[in-house]
């Protein structure tokens, strides 16, 4: 009864915020005493990933948390909010390794991950929202802080930031599979070979490149059967949620990602306080109602429509293809394809209206990319592991991951000469 009720609601959720009957917030505000369009520069905290934004070409986007607001005219305002900055690449990817900015003044030098303190030249982009700001120069900055739990806050933020960027280059020194295993394990597309996403979004495989279940699943998993023969059963799902938990936040908490969090958290925590396990659906509306309380801002994102959309098509429709299926293939050809195809069926509407087509060759090419790109993620972490405890053997490990990638190359490109399905736009 409890799970018709949180469907229910959940079903009746969505049909308000995409009928435009009730639109959810997108959580930006700014309050100070500095006039809004007097703003032209701001103190404060980055609260986000910075994330290549598609559109405003050369920048990234990033959520900034305001301390104080300062006008041209010399006006200065503590402030509160939460605003959204586009900031120059030259800026954010000044410390990359491979990048030479140096051309890029005083916002060279400078990490810019969630926890970093800046002071920034804004200006307003009218055109992309009424908290929106393009990011001229920037600086470092201390902020007043909220004293001891906010400084350790700040310290642990900081030391995610440093190991982020160290990844990057032990990334970078295995070329263009450290670059697609940036991306698969912390959501960072700076190095992914362009030539090699074209083709993955191509072949319908752009849901591989999102961070999603199937990451999370392999973290858990890991973690699940190392600690099972050293601590038990029971104590292997704890390491479960730690790791889980461990891998959001390090990668940051982007909307397929978060929904897959919860879709993962909910079992297991009715599991540790012996409450009966929610059936599947259920648990993802109560993900979709969590998320949407939390992250108003994610629900217009295509990233949360097609993350629950491909769920909720395999949950309630891949049994009913799967009766079909089975007559024909073995049983684990016809339960994969069966999922493709409800992910599919449920996906292409959002597809469609987003991006003009679809590809239908992903219910096939899923089904064989999905485990060499398993097979390459688990092979990369076990080169991180190695690497970090034996350098010299980073090389070696470098050249076995770019064996594998030039199969997941060969394959995405072969699906990628499938005809797609588009309309006019």
């Amino acid at each position: 009864m409890i799970g018709r009720v949180v469907f229910a609601s959940a079903l009746l959720c969505a049909v308000l915020f995409y009928s435009g009957a009730v639109p959810p917030s997108d959580g930006f505000f700014l309050a100070c005493a500095v006039p809004l369009d007097k703003v032209c520069a701001v103190d404060g905290e980055i609260r986000s990933n910075p994330v290549r934004s598609a559109v405003l070409g050369g920048t990234y986007r990033v959520e900034l948390s305001v301390g104080r607001a300062f006008s041209a005219d010399g006006l200065s305002s503590s402030a509160s909010g939460r605003i959204l900055v586009f900031i120059p690449e030259a800026a954010v990817e000044s410390l990359f390794p491979g990048r030479d900015y140096t051309a890029a003044g005083e916002s060279g030098g400078v990490l810019l991950e969630a926890g970093s303190r800046v002071s920034l030249s804004v200006s307003r982009v009218q055109s992309l929202g009424k908290y929106a700001f393009s990011v001229v120069s920037v600086s470092q900055a201390e902020v007043a802080g909220g004293g001891l739990l906010d400084s350790m806050r700040l310290l642990v933020l900081r030391f995610r930031a440093f190991c982020r960027l160290r990844f990057r280059f032990l990334m970078y020194s295995w070329g263009r599979a450290g670059g697609l295993l940036l991306a698969l394990v912390s959501g960072a597309r700076e190095y992914t070979d362009g030539r090699l996403s074209s083709n993955f979004r191509d072949a319908g495989l752009s849901h591989i490149l999102a961070l999603s279940g199937m990451h999370l699943s392999l973290f858990g998993n890991i973690s699940e059967r190392l600690s099972k023969r050293a601590f038990g059963r029971g104590a292997s799902r704890a390491f479960r949620i730690f790791a889980v938990l461990l891998f959001v936040w390090f990668a940051g908490l982007s909307p397929s990602l978060f929904r897959a969090l919860l879709c993962s958290l909910f079992p297991s925590l009715f599991l540790i306080f012996r409450l009966k396990e929610p059936k599947a659906i259920d648990s993802l509306s109560l993900s979709f109602l969590v998320h949407a309380f939390a992250f108003p801002s994610h629900v217009l994102e295509v990233a949360f429509m097609l993350s629950y959309a491909s769920l909720f098509g395999i949950l309630l429709l891949s049994d009913l293809f799967s009766r079909f299926l089975c007559r024909i293939f073995p049983p684990s050809a016809s339960s994969g394809l069966s999922a493709s195809i409800g992910a599919q069926f449920t996906t292409n509407p959002i597809s469609l209206l987003f991006f003009g087509k679809i590809a239908p060759v992903g219910v096939v090419s899923t089904l064989f990319v999905s485990p060499l790109v398993t097979l390459f993620i688990y092979a990369g972490l076990l080169g991180i592991l190695v690497s970090l405890f034996a350098p010299f053997l980073s090389g070696a490990f470098g050249g076995i991951m770019n064996g594998i990638y030039f199969a997941v190359d060969f394959l995405a490109g072969f699906f990628a000469r499938f005809p797609s399905i588009g309309i006019g736009r």
